[in-house]
């Protein structure tokens, strides 16, 4: 998204969070029509449900028909990584995690890395290791609202 494309965004009186993804979205590296697609993916939920903290009250089924609906997966994804809103754990169950464990990873690499040592100490499989200190921790982080482990 250029800079005049997000100033127009900006103007056009869209949510903060719909702006602020916008900006997150325009720095990946991937290609022009994904970024679209994820804009669109998260104005589509939004125009459908623009307070984001009522919709995650709404039954689990009803929020995975809207996701399916909308595509929106990346964007509730981020909202979660940016603590926007906060998962509940039937959301982070249904999710197949990907991208949202590997994102955590990434920004809680200190905290990966603690957990990685003691599991060393221990003498954990590769595999153990990884699904505890990635995916586990990332699981309990973001269901209890929690930033880091330290």
């Amino acid at each position: 998204m250029s800079a005049t494309a997000l100033a127009a965004l900006e103007a056009s009186g869209a949510p903060d969070v719909l702006v602020d993804y916008a900006r997150f979205v325009a720095g990946l590296s991937i290609g022009a029509e994904a970024k679209r697609h994820r804009r669109n993916a998260a104005c589509d939920l939004l125009n459908a449900h623009p307070d984001l903290k009522a919709w995650m009250a709404r039954p689990t089924r009803a929020r995975l028909a809207d996701l399916a609906r909308s595509h929106a997966w990346s964007f509730i994804t981020w909202c979660f990584l940016e603590q926007i809103l906060v998962p509940d754990l039937d959301l982070l169950l249904t999710k197949t995690p990907g991208d949202l464990y590997v994102e955590w990873g990434k920004r809680h690499a200190d905290d990966v890395a603690r957990v990685s040592e003691i599991a060393r100490r221990y003498s954990w499989s590769a595999n153990w290791t990884r699904d505890v200190a990635t995916n586990a921790l990332a699981m309990v982080c973001l269901w209890s609202g929690t930033i880091s482990t330290s």
